[in-house]
């Protein structure tokens, strides 16, 4: 739009956790946020009341999730190990559970292009 938020906004603040953003809005404090959508409907799900009070203006064009990285340096046989835990979690009784709880089907190797710049 040819702006900055300096300029547009008469002020902007740093909540620094979407669910922060969330309960900015929801308590007036702050007119509007963006937010991590996963966030957005995981609240939404558990604590409906946390965001009756709130309208979504817009919703962007579908990201990859947020990565799960490790340290480069970190011995090659411990990320395997990561990797397929992560990967292979829905196919077992528990770790679906824990998935379930937090919303999510499973874990897929993404494609390191979808976290690039647009």
């Amino acid at each position: 739009m040819g702006t900055t938020p300096e300029k547009f906004f008469s002020k902007t603040i740093f909540t620094y956790a979407h669910d922060f953003s969330i309960q900015a809005v929801a308590r007036d404090l702050v007119d509007g946020a963006t937010v991590d959508g996963l966030v957005y409907e995981y609240i939404k799900n558990k604590h409906p009341e946390k965001v009756a009070r709130i309208s979504v203006l817009n919703k962007s064009r579908d990201f990859g999730m947020p990565p799960f990285v490790v340290n480069p340096n970190m011995d090659p046989e411990i990320k395997l190990k990561l990797r397929k835990i992560m990967t292979t979690m829905h196919l077992d009784i528990r770790g679906k559970e824990i998935l379930k709880k937090i919303m999510i089907d499973k874990f897929l190797v993404g494609d390191e292009s979808i976290y690039g710049q647009q």
